[in-house]
């Protein structure tokens, strides 16, 4: 084993802090103020504009309902809410053809 020294883990509060500080000194934008969650609204909206399904981008984020994920995709380019009711439509269609067998 080596014996080197490791820096400590990062807490959820030192992080929230310099998130803070910089953006305090950084943002200049119509976002004055950045945190952790706004980060991950942020990598959500990405995600679903670089192509990933609603579906994948909830999953990524853990959410139980794609009604979650489309409060969090905020994007010009694409519509979630559409693209959620379609995939229900479709799960909806799945089920008629199959009759109901979940196989």
């Amino acid at each position: 084993m080596l014996n080197v020294k490791v820096a400590p883990a990062v807490t959820p509060s030192t992080f929230r802090k310099a998130v803070g500080r910089a953006s305090d000194r950084y943002l200049t934008g119509p976002v004055s103020g950045l945190h952790p969650h706004l980060l991950r609204h942020a990598c959500a909206t990405h995600y679903y504009e670089s192509g990933m399904s609603l579906w994948e981008v909830q999953k990524v984020l853990g959410h139980e309902w794609t009604t979650t994920t489309v409060r969090y995709v905020r994007t010009a380019q694409g519509d979630p809410e559409l693209a959620s009711m379609q995939a229900a439509n479709r799960a909806v269609q799945r089920l008629q053809v199959d009759k109901g067998s979940l196989r």
